[in-house]
């Protein structure tokens, strides 16, 4: 099966769709019709750069640009995240960083050589669309989790002091585990749905391509997995380093 292309033209011409939600916007009088031209501008610019680059990358084939980018994609989610939550850059920055180098220094190796054997493994056309899929998705649960633990330690610091108090090895455990539920179980539910509610999006898009729909299905499968797994590995990493350097010796919050 040939891949299905289509002209800039029928490409433009789709991108007008997205007048129907502004102007549902407009008619609800809800105040983000510039926050939604700016992020389908941004996204649409982010996506045009990354192509080209992508495309520069394939030919050269030179490990250190995938690394460099591989860098820049990990610091760039880190900044987002900072911004997306009420915690500040300085005090979370390098928990956030390393709880997502963990997580890919874990998982695409072990995807890359042993499950998918490419060769090289640090090759551009897997491990950056791969290592984004993954960063993509710790972001929004590395968001959720910060911004309620940070919310229910800052609310309920009585409660934290109290824990502090009595001897409990761990006060801020319960917060903790709490945060993390809240952000992995949107991922689970999303899980639960494949197949029966919704097919995903890479899956959708190797069939579109003319893969084979049982080759996308263990596509897909593989890649459930290593996004669930490394969303969990950077979370709790993240959450253990910033809540260790979080409280003074009275059990007061630093920031």
């Amino acid at each position: 099966m040939d891949v299905i292309n289509f002209s800039y033209t029928q490409f433009l011409g789709f991108y007008c769709l997205i007048f129907i939600p502004l102007g549902l916007l407009q008619l609800l009088n809800i105040n983000l019709k510039k926050d939604l031209l700016i992020a389908i501008t941004r996204m649409s610019l982010q996506l045009i750069i990354i192509g080209l680059y992508l495309q520069t990358l394939f030919k050269l084939h030179i490990i250190w640009l995938n690394f460099i980018l591989l860098f820049l994609m990990i610091l760039f989610s880190a900044l987002i995240i900072c911004k997306r939550t009420k915690v500040k850059f300085k005090a979370a920055a390098f928990s956030i960083l390393l709880g997502n180098s963990i997580a890919l220094i874990i998982i695409l190796p072990f995807l890359l050589i042993f499950t998918l054997n490419a060769k090289p493994w640090w090759g551009a056309q897997y491990m950056i669309p791969i290592a984004g899929m993954i960063l993509g998705n710790s972001l929004t649960v590395n968001v959720i989790a910060l911004d309620k633990w940070y919310t229910s330690v800052k609310e309920k610091h009585n409660e934290y002091q109290f824990f502090l108090a009595i001897g409990t090895k761990n006060p801020n455990l319960p917060f903790m585990r709490q945060a993390v539920k809240s952000a992995i179980e949107p991922q689970i539910a999303n899980m639960m749905g494949v197949g029966v509610v919704f097919l995903p999006g890479i899956m959708t898009g190797q069939i579109l391509s003319g893969t084979s729909p049982l080759l996308a299905v263990k596509y897909q499968s593989i890649l459930f997995v290593a996004i669930f797994t490394s969303a969990m590995i950077s979370v709790c990493t993240t959450l253990f380093l910033l809540s260790r350097d979080s409280f003074d010796s009275y059990g007061r919050l630093r920031w």
